[in-house]
């Protein structure tokens, strides 16, 4: 069982346990799940050794690397949104321009950003996955989507496959426009 509630019964009364995720070495070299439940306070143990391997088990809480990594995904993607709220309203009162040279240098900056962290991921080895996650899907995701758009065309094109790089370029503009101009239209009817 992955998680939820379950119920044990004792001689005389049945009380709700929850189910933990499959208890995994530190080093993942347990080949299957071993299920494992806690006890409540309310339902004692039925040996001392029982309740040594209980308590053993609370404080060795497994560590978790998916929960890490959504927490840091989270974490980075509220800080990239902070930053493109503050970068893009920097810009934007010092060029004192109508033309969206914040949004323009947000979409440049990410767009850098991204391929810096890719290539230093994918090219060098130089970050892991989760660090490479949260810097990636987080923070450039909170910070800008073009980036991920700028990134994926331009692999295309690197990859040597220009014809869809170029293909991805006209749809992002044109759907992109479209689905504006959807929604403007929607918007106004209501």
């Amino acid at each position: 069982m992955s998680g939820g509630r379950i119920c044990s019964t004792s001689s005389t009364f049945v009380t709700p346990t929850i189910a933990s995720p499959p208890l995994r070495s530190s080093s993942y070299d347990i080949p299957g799940p071993v299920a494992r439940t806690a006890r409540s306070e309310a339902q004692p143990a039925t040996s001392v050794a029982e309740s040594q391997r209980s308590a053993a088990q609370v404080q060795k809480m497994p560590y978790r690397p998916r929960v890490m990594r959504v927490l840091l995904i989270g974490c980075f993607g509220f800080a990239g949104t902070l930053a493109r709220y503050g970068l893009q309203g920097l810009v934007q009162r010092l060029t004192g321009s109508t033309f969206p040279y914040g949004t323009l240098t947000v979409n440049v900056a990410g767009s850098f950003l991204v391929a810096f962290v890719a290539t230093l991921a994918f090219e060098r080895a130089a970050l892991s996955p989760t660090w490479r996650a949260a810097i990636m899907v987080g923070f450039c995701g909170g910070f800008t989507t073009y980036s991920a758009f700028a990134y994926e065309t331009f692999e295309l094109i690197r990859t040597g496959d220009p014809l869809r790089g170029v293909a991805n370029i006209a749809a992002q503009l044109v759907l992109g426009l479209a689905a504006v101009w959807l929604g403007y239209a929607a918007a106004m009817k209501l």
